[in-house]
């Protein structure tokens, strides 16, 4: 590489960084995004409010309106309405400045992963990545850290991202290209929701600190380039009915009362629905049995074998 080819990279890496690293909060209405791990999202502008949902790192969303601390926002791409899941979030967790575009991303594969400030085990942790977080890439190639620039850390392969302030590394067997994550299926599905095993229920929540039936199924699918609204109700109403005897791993599984769909679920297999329990958090109960087999209401499948593109399902209102 020729003095000038070395110059011109440095000279647009610390513009680059210059550029994300301006502490830029939300304050005016127009597009911004999730600069935290998880922001809370709440039904008026309160912590002490309903929190309605959950939005994860790069997370799209428009600012409708800002009041002391916090922004009236859509969440672009979790939907209750066409637009996307209205709510409040606190300014600080948003940054307003242009996001990455026409970048690749991968997707976290894990309930949280660390962001390092190199590609090794022992750098700093910058930040931490939550199951279903779609992180650009800096690079279109994984980074081999047996290279000669860095030091030999079990023949480890290594992603650099960008962060809103910056850049980090991810360990590249804790990701998928998001390319490449399309077309998978529904047991690939359960066994991502199976991770979050034992995490606690949370209304609203979408993490392993805390997650509610829908949030799983809803972070669940995600990682795998499909979208869905993420209320259980809106769930029930997109996809193909199918019958019990045709169940398949990955389908969700749909119980109500007279109140409606009150309660979703992923089938699991062998008569087993894993979900996220109000009383017991995340496990595996037998479908067909007690509650669930008074309160059973339908199944519906989301997955299709000619799927090659990311799939968004907005709710029919």
């Amino acid at each position: 590489m020729s003095f000038r080819c070395r110059w011109t990279s440095r000279w647009l890496t610390a513009l680059f960084l210059l550029l994300f690293s301006l502490p830029l909060l939300a304050q005016v209405k127009g597009p911004a995004f999730v600069k935290v791990p998880l922001a809370p999202v709440y039904l008026s502008p309160s912590t002490q409010s309903e929190q309605v949902t959950q939005a994860l790192l790069w997370d799209l969303v428009e600012v409708k309106e800002v009041a002391e601390g916090w922004c009236s926002v859509i969440v672009r791409d979790q939907f209750r309405t066409q637009q996307g899941y209205p709510g409040w979030i606190r300014s600080k967790s948003l940054a307003q400045r242009p996001a990455p575009t026409n970048l690749r991303r991968v997707v976290v594969a894990y309930p949280s992963i660390s962001v390092r400030a190199e590609p090794n085990l022992k750098a700093p942790i910058l930040t931490s990545a939550l199951l279903s977080t779609r992180l650009p890439l800096k690079s279109d190639k994984p980074y081999d850290s047996a290279a000669p620039e860095t030091s030999m850390v079990d023949d480890e392969l290594w992603y650099q991202v960008l962060l809103p302030d910056g850049l980090g590394w991810v360990r590249a067997r804790q990701v998928r290209v998001e390319s490449s994550a399309i077309g998978g299926n529904g047991t690939a599905v359960v066994d991502d929701a199976r991770k979050f095993t034992g995490a606690p229920y949370l209304w609203g929540g979408m993490s392993q600190k805390g997650i509610d039936c829908s949030g799983l199924t809803y972070v669940s699918y995600r990682g795998y380039g499909i979208t869905i609204p993420r209320d259980a109700d809106q769930q029930f109403l997109i996809g193909t009915p199918v019958e019990r005897e045709d169940l398949q791993p990955g389908d969700m599984v749909f119980f109500g009362d007279h109140d409606g769909i009150v309660h979703v679920g992923l089938y699991a297999g062998k008569g087993q629905l894993l979900h996220a329990s109000s009383s017991i958090g995340v496990t595996t109960s037998p479908l067909f049995t007690g509650w669930y087999e008074e309160h059973y209401r339908g199944a519906r499948r989301i997955f299709s074998p000619d799927l090659a593109q990311p799939k968004t399902f907005k709710p029919a209102l």
